[in-house]
Formats: C-alpha cells, structure tokens, sequence
C-alpha cells in the first residue's frame, strides 16, 4: 500500500485472489493492487504465523486514503474510509464471489513515515455457490464494483422510500454470498432477490415470476417452465420443506437438480441486479419507486423488453 504520510486509510485484501490486477493502479476514488507490504511485528503474535504467510501471499487489494489532521486518532474519517472500501467490496459481491483464502479489512494511518494499523476485522462466510464457474476479478471487473458502490451509496442515503423495494433485493443478494444451501438458506435469498425487481402481485406469485422472469432471462421454448420450478423449489424452501421433495429420480439426481437451478438463479440474480445499477434509466427511472416499478410491470412484453435490453440465457448456465 501507498499510503501519504499523516493519511488514514481503510484497505481490504482477499489472499490468493488470483486475476490480472496491477502491482498499483488508481481508480480515482480507491487504489488496487496485489500486495499490501505491511510491516507486521506488532501483529505477529496475535495473528500468528499461518494467517501472516497468507497476508505476504499476493491476492486483491483495494483501498482508500484521506489527508488527516489527527491522524494519530481513530476516529469519523477512518470510518468514512471504511465505509467507502466496504461499498465496493459489497459492489463487487454483487457482480460474482471471487474465490479467495482469507480476507481481512485494515484501518489505520501513517505518522512520521510509519504505517499504523489501528483496526483489524477478518471477511468470514462469505461463499460461492457449489459447482459454479470460477468469478475473475480483473481492472474492468473492479471498475464496475466502484461504479457498483456509488450507486449503493445513493440507495443507502436516499431520502424517503426512493429505492425502497431495489435495496432490498440488494440486501437479499448480499445474504445469498453469506448462506450454505444444506437447507436451500443460499437458493432461497438469491429468489427473492429476483422478485425484489419482479414485484409479483398477491396471489399470482408463481405465475408472475414465471412470466415476468423473462424479462430477465432469454424467452426460450423452456424458460417459463424452468422459471416456475425455480418458484416452487423457493416456495418448498420457504415453507420448510425440503425443495428436494417436488423433484423425481434417485436422490442423488434430485441432489443435482437443485444445484443446477442454484447455479442458474445465482446468474440470473447477479445479472438483473448488475443491470439495474449500471444502467442509469434503470436505476433512475424505472426500480426507484414501487410506482414506477408497477408502470413497468404494465407495459406490453416488447416494450418493456426493448427497455431492459439484453436478456440471459439461463439454459446455457451448466
């Protein structure tokens, strides 16, 4: 890290993040790079000597730093700091799981030419879904989670109920990253992060995810089927039963069965919502009031397409 001297800093690094990320590049509002070269006597006992040899490894580091006057206090700016990195770590979760051996966020200054590292917090349960293809991390990806961040920032300062129902199917999809899926936990908030966007009406549920799912995903001879599976193994999730128990063949194969749909509303899920945040008529106009989502929902399927644009291929997701 390059830290001024009399700066504070917030920084995250993910260990053994493999991706072609630069030994140091400015992003404007953050720095990534590979390596965080820390001095880490003070630390040493603590840590111990298994997690220091993976903080030396190379991975993904990004972080952020402002001149302070009291740079010896740890105080309002580091946290500021720390709440810039965190919206980008969480932009970033959005956009994919990149698979990692420990991560840790650090917050601290540098006085007198010392880097002083004044808080420690390490990134546990965060986790890929099972079987998915392997999430890279690289300069463009990066760009995208701190185009991400902004966008979750003006959601979390919103005035009023202004993205009310988008930053809850955010909140939802943020959880998903945290939850095992032995109970279908991880399946079943990546789904409602979809009807987040969706807003199925009251006692049209299904058929609404079924139909208005398209939107999303490539409208195909076997999309609104797989949709509603989708729905009614969220729908077994939700009411505590095994999502298992609707599906036919050995167990195994049933097993299989919800993997396989987990990977794909994993995609889908990642795909609408990356959409709605990077694409400003989207996010402006359309997913910030339930008012303007029900407009939405109201247009005929070609034109509510054409709005959205390119749709996803979930039978293609293996």
């Amino acid at each position: 890290m390059q830290i001024p001297l009399n700066h504070k800093f917030a920084a995250i690094f993910l260990s053994r993040c493999g991706g072609p990320i630069p030994d140091s590049l400015s992003l404007g509002k953050i720095q990534i790079g590979r390596s965080l070269r820390v001095e880490w006597e003070d630390w040493a006992e603590w840590l111990g000597s298994i997690v220091l040899n993976e903080l030396k490894d190379d991975g993904l580091l990004f972080y952020a730093t402002g001149p302070s006057a009291n740079p010896e206090v740890l105080d309002h700016e580091n946290e500021a700091l720390r709440r810039r990195v965190n919206l980008v770590l969480s932009g970033l979760l959005i956009l994919g799981v990149p698979r990692f051996m420990r991560g840790i966020v650090l917050v601290g200054a540098r006085t007198e030419e010392r880097l002083a590292i004044r808080q420690y917090t390490a990134i546990t349960d965060i986790r890929e879904t099972f079987g998915q293809e392997r999430f890279g991390v690289d300069v463009a990806v990066m760009r995208r989670a701190l185009y991400i961040g902004d966008r979750l920032q003006e959601i979390q300062t919103a005035v009023g109920r202004r993205w009310g129902r988008l930053g809850r199917a955010v909140s939802a999809l943020l959880k998903a990253n945290k939850e095992e899926n032995e109970r279908g936990e991880r399946f079943h908030q990546l789904v409602r992060s979809i009807e987040g966007l969706i807003r199925p009406r009251i006692m049209r549920t299904a058929q609404d995810f079924a139909h208005r799912g398209q939107t999303f995903a490539l409208a195909k001879a076997g999309t609104p089927a797989l949709l509603r599976q989708i729905f009614d193994l969220r729908s077994q999730i939700e009411h505590l039963h095994l999502a298992t128990e609707i599906l036919t063949g050995s167990h195994q194969e049933r097993i299989d069965i919800v993997s396989w749909r987990t990977r794909q509303v994993d995609a889908l899920a990642r795909f609408a919502l990356c959409r709605v945040l990077e694409t400003p008529d989207l996010f402006e106009n359309v997913f910030d009031s339930d008012d303007h989502i029900e407009a939405f929902w109201r247009l005929h399927d070609g034109d509510r397409v054409r709005r959205w644009g390119a749709r996803l291929d979930v039978s293609l997701i293996e």
